[in-house]
């Protein structure tokens, strides 16, 4: 799940760098979401970052993204992390593949979008685009 959020930055990051699109990624993790279906969101994110048309866009535009899991609350998994080349879209894959299920209760998915929208104020880069 994403979550579109139109803002402006409360500022502009250390020497003014920009990429195309912040993206905060909320999964689900909760009781409600069997193992194998925790695993196909995960599966569904790091064969998206793998597939060619990603890897352009990443390549031309750069790209943030931070990765939130949620039950009773959410949880930052991964922080944000700024991705311009196959090396570091190779690296997010990577992390978002090794991630163990984290789960402790029931589905509160505004908490995780609650979380992404707090993020943004975070980001550690400019963005055109915040999803």
């Amino acid at each position: 799940m994403a979550v579109a959020h139109t803002l402006t930055p409360a500022g502009t990051a250390a020497g003014g760098e920009y990429v195309g699109t912040a993206l905060a990624l909320c999964v689900d993790s909760s009781d409600s979401i069997k193992a194998n279906e925790y695993a196909l969101q995960r599966g569904g994110i790091a064969t998206s970052f793998d597939s060619e048309t990603i890897r352009a866009k990443i390549r031309l535009n750069g790209a943030v993204v931070t990765y939130i899991e949620f039950d009773t609350g959410p949880l930052e998994r991964i922080q944000w992390t700024v991705l311009r080349s196959d090396a570091d879209i190779d690296a997010f894959v990577a992390r978002v593949s090794g991630l163990e299920r984290k789960i402790s209760g029931g589905t509160h998915v505004d908490s995780c979008m609650n979380a992404a929208i707090d993020a943004f104020g975070n980001v550690p880069v400019g963005a055109n685009n915040y999803v």
